[in-house]
């Protein structure tokens, strides 16, 4: 599927229709932040040409993508979604030192929804096997 932004929009369309309740962690934040820097990134490089990811961060256009993304964070914190997270004990920690097909990150994540029950809205194949509820338009995960 080629038009991911459209079905994710009309999911938590739907799901905001319904008054579903929708958690955000500092994780799930900091995921978005750098997959939207990058998508950011990738856009300058295809018209301006080639240049190193932390030097256009730094940049004029960096700093202002960088702004623009937290704005927009900051508009749905409180108001769409509500802050949630945990404290990680040494038994986290070290569930999550075990080589597996997910990243550190997404191992804090699936240990966040297990423990707290929530259902996953995502489009990472990363997520796949784990024993969460998923809502995903991505075929492999469901």
């Amino acid at each position: 599927m080629k038009n991911w932004p459209a079905t994710y929009s009309a999911i938590f369309t739907r799901l905001l229709t319904n008054r579903n309740r929708l958690f955000v962690d500092y994780n799930v934040l900091s995921e978005v932040v750098n997959r939207e820097l990058r998508m950011n990134h990738s856009s300058f490089v295809a018209a301006h040409g080639p240049q190193d990811y932390k030097l256009w961060r730094n940049s004029a256009d960096g700093r202002c993508a960088e702004t623009r993304t937290y704005a927009i964070i900051k508009s749905l914190l409180g108001s769409t979604f509500r802050l949630d997270g945990k404290k990680y004990d040494l038994g986290d920690i070290t569930e999550m030192l075990i080589p597996s097909n997910q990243d550190f990150t997404d191992k804090a994540i699936v240990n966040l929804c297990r423990e707290r029950g929530f259902v996953l809205l995502t489009n990472d194949g990363d997520f796949s096997g784990t024993e969460l509820e998923i809502l995903s338009a991505n075929r492999t995960l469901v």
